[in-house]
């Protein structure tokens, strides 16, 4: 089925061509008739283009602890990345649903930026196509350079506190007491805190 583009959400200028599309399409559907969803039902298979032209494809797949599924668009990114690529030009993310065009959740935005910016086509079982870019989808974005900006101001930069002579003498409990050899102090008391200072 020839795919018709009936809505952009981006400025950008497409980034492959119509028969690129066409082959992304037909791996996203193959991939999809192999995703395993039994619990929702709701199949999704992705095809990503690499920037050296091969194509990787994967599915969703479901777990019964609800939070460990993965969605089609990681699991490709994940079987790419596992291959050693790391550049893109664009994914197709199709679904089962007619009604309306679905795209990628958060997750999955940001998973996907962490490679840069490239076109996300959103495909619908009657070949309308929605077009768009991973910097429309998820404008702030957490990125690599975010992690540059704290380095070097942890806690190995705070003033580090001289040790006290009477430190090693001492150690807290979680009731809130202190010991000083054989001896136990509530340091709540203040009149328990002027001995202890005081011996």
């Amino acid at each position: 089925m020839d795919q018709v583009i009936t809505e952009t959400k981006t400025n950008a200028a497409p980034s492959i061509t119509p028969d690129q599309l066409d082959m992304l399409v037909e791996e996203a559907d193959r991939a999809k008739m192999k995703a395993y969803a039994p619990y929702s039902k709701f199949r999704v298979g992705a095809a990503l283009l690499a920037e050296d032209g091969t194509i990787y494809s994967g599915a969703n797949v479901e777990n019964s602890s609800y939070g460990l599924t993965v969605c089609a668009e990681r699991s490709t990114i994940f079987h790419a990345v596992s291959n050693g690529v790391r550049a893109f030009q664009a994914i197709v993310v199709t679904t089962d649903i007619s009604e309306s065009f679905v795209y990628p959740c958060g997750a999955c935005r940001q998973v996907m930026s962490e490679f840069g910016n490239f076109d996300v086509y959103c495909l619908r079982p009657n070949g309308k196509v929605s077009r768009t870019t991973l910097a429309d989808l998820i404008p702030f974005a957490f990125s690599p350079s975010d992690l540059s900006k704290g380095q070097g101001k942890g806690e190995e930069d705070e003033p580090v506190k001289k040790p006290r002579k009477t430190d090693h003498l001492r150690t807290r409990t979680a009731r809130g007491c202190m010991k000083k050899g054989a001896h136990v102090f509530d340091i709540r008391n203040p009149r328990l805190r002027m001995y202890c200072r005081n011996r």
